[in-house]
């Protein structure tokens, strides 16, 4: 079969299956990360929210939504942590 350099059907096909794999990825690690946030692993929620956003970003401020609390809880958390070992 001869290859036609103006039939767009192969160009269009692909990027439609990139678009889907990037929402399915986008959309694994934004449960892992709500799974992560919900069991008080929060570093680990926010490095798969960073994926997300590397994957799809323009959901920036959803995301970003998301990671403020979570920079803010693990600040706190820190903060106890460090209080605790001076009291030691």
């Amino acid at each position: 079969r001869e290859l036609n350099p103006f039939n767009t059907v192969p160009l269009v096909q692909l990027i439609r299956v990139k678009k889907e794999l990037t929402s399915r990825t986008y959309e694994s690690y934004m449960a892992q990360a709500e799974r992560a946030k919900k069991e008080r692993r929060y570093e680990e929620a926010m490095d798969f929210y960073q994926k997300a956003l590397q994957r799809k970003p323009q959901s920036s401020d959803i995301i970003t939504r998301e990671l403020h609390p979570l920079s803010q809880r693990i600040n706190d958390i820190s903060s106890i942590r460090n209080k605790m070992e001076v009291g030691k």
